[in-house]
């Protein structure tokens, strides 16, 4: 074997675009599996515009906001007879849309770096939360691949519009990243194109607030008031999803990037300036905001892409070295430690909605936090106490596994279901004893009034893990009891992290 003319013919130019264009679908394809139950959210909207025509969570329910891309379920409808059939495109759709937007990035880089992009595109596909969160039925996959594909049209010389239509399009999906596409705008103000730029940015974003203050009473998404931010768990989350997504290199790409002269320099120079803004304010946006719940980072994966760009711009040496090698090594070991748990969510999901689909059969009005698994598996009225779909548990006091569920509120709903996630050690009979895995849930089980009008009828596995959804049906008309320690607001929340009583004592 000729070494030398293999390595020649691996770092030949095409071979260099051809490779970059292909590494994010063997890594899209190497972490498929994984989904976020609210994406069901999304695709129960989409149900609901198919059949209907109007923007609601319920068949025949009023209009509400529940989604934060607010487009989405719009765009979806005409492919979703069902909730699961919206479920599946909408992951088909994600996954495609990193694949597509990451490797014309790719193609874009090996055009403009040479061999350095190869690198970089290494370091970037390596990521597991960009692989895993492509294909997980929310919008990170498809506001990803419209964040590499602006960065790829930034790299051209007439590009700049083309990039602002694709940047605005991502911040219009989702709220946070508006403050990071105009940063990443700025760089892309030339001559004649400055205000062609900025509207085709911020157009879409506003033009939803918009329509939300029109249609709902607010600019922004319900999931603000349901989720309220917290700076300190915001940090913390920054702090950890930069170690798990890989995202730490922009500190040693921004400290050592140099773009070097030569014809279409002052593109890449103006390109890596909008990737480097982009992700240090989307950053910052995401730590103000809060964060969220969902594992791998979900919030900081549109960022992802900007890597690329900023590692290419890194000149050759010893820096650029150890820095992909360490990212490289640890986004594997991370993503192998972990592939397994993450790629076996779907089948698990699939395979509670069809266990819990029986026990609720003939229920009217089905009440629970995870609203998403219950819209894939009861087609009738859900009561979202979570607060995500329903402004009124929204604007209630707590998060969104927290709210204080007033007395009376489930009999003013008519609920006739109740179905609670309980980890695995649960104490899940309802009385003072009762602790589940999440504060509302623990809560009204310990309540005098739902122990008297609601009992177990069916337990369903979650995952391998041991946890349980618990089925509780009504007995009896809901009675109000002013004793009941969800009827006082002052009353504490309780701490799911509380030691099990012991039932002998």
């Amino acid at each position: 074997m000729n070494v030398g003319r293999l390595r020649a013919t691996l770092l030949a130019p095409r071979a260099i675009r051809v490779g970059c264009m292909l590494l994010p679908a063997v890594a899209v394809l190497s972490a498929l599996g994984f989904v976020i139950d609210d994406a069901l959210i999304v695709s129960r909207f989409a149900v609901v515009v198919h059949r209907e025509g109007r923007h609601a969570f319920n068949a025949g329910g009023p209009v509400v906001d529940g989604v934060t891309p607010l487009v989405l379920p719009w765009i979806l409808a005409p492919l979703a007879s069902s909730v699961l059939a919206s479920f599946a495109v909408q992951r088909i759709a994600g996954a495609a849309a990193v694949v597509v937007g990451v490797g014309f990035l790719g193609h874009a880089l090996a055009r403009a770096f040479g061999a350095r992009a190869w690198t970089a595109m290494l370091v970037t596909c390596a990521s597991f939360p960009l692989a895993v969160h492509a294909g997980s039925g929310l919008e990170t996959g498809l506001v990803t691949g419209l964040v590499a594909a602006s960065l790829a049209c930034f790299l051209s010389e007439r590009g700049s519009l083309r990039g602002a239509w694709l940047l605005g399009a991502a911040a219009s999906l989702r709220p946070e990243l508006v403050v990071g596409a105009f940063a990443a705008a700025t760089p892309q103000l030339r001559v004649g194109k400055s205000w062609g730029v900025l509207a085709r940015v911020l157009g879409p974003a506003i033009g939803t607030a918009a329509i939300r203050l029109a249609a709902f009473g607010r600019p922004f998404p319900l999931a603000v008031l349901a989720k309220p931010s917290d700076l300190t768990h915001g940090a913390l989350y920054v702090a950890a999803g930069a170690i798990v997504s890989g995202l730490w290199v922009v500190v040693p790409a921004l400290a050592s990037a140099r773009v070097e002269e030569g014809e279409g320099s002052d593109d890449r120079r103006a390109a890596q300036r909008s990737a480097t803004l982009l992700v240090v304010a989307h950053v910052a946006s995401v730590m103000v905001a809060g964060g969220d719940w969902m594992p791998y980072a979900r919030l900081l994966v549109p960022g992802i892409p900007c890597m690329a760009v900023m590692i290419s711009a890194m000149p050759s040496g010893a820096v650029r070295g150890l820095t992909c090698v360490v990212a490289m090594v640890a986004q594997l070991f991370f993503g192998w430690s972990h592939r397994a748990e993450a790629t076996r969510v779907v089948a698990e999901r699939l395979a509670v909605i069809e266990r819990l689909r029986p026990a609720l059969r003939g229920q009217r009005v089905v009440a629970g936090l995870d609203v998403g698994t219950l819209a894939a598996s009861h087609e009738g009225r859900i009561v979202d106490l979570a607060g995500l779909t329903m402004a009124e548990v929204a604007r209630m006091q707590g998060g969104h596994t927290s709210k204080r569920i007033p007395e009376g509120f489930l009999n003013e709903q008519e609920v006739d279901a109740l179905v609670m996630w309980a980890p695995n050690g649960s104490e899940v009979e309802l009385g003072p004893s009762a602790l589940f895995g999440r504060a509302v849930e623990t809560r009204l089980a310990r309540s005098p009034a739902v122990r008297a009008s609601f009992k177990e009828i069916n337990r369903v596995a979650w995952d391998s893990q041991g946890a349980m959804l618990i089925v509780y049906v009504r007995i009896r008309p809901y009675q109000s009891d002013p004793r009941s320690p969800i009827s006082d607001p002052r009353s504490p929340i309780p701490d799911p992290r509380s030691p099990i009583p012991d039932p002998r004592s």
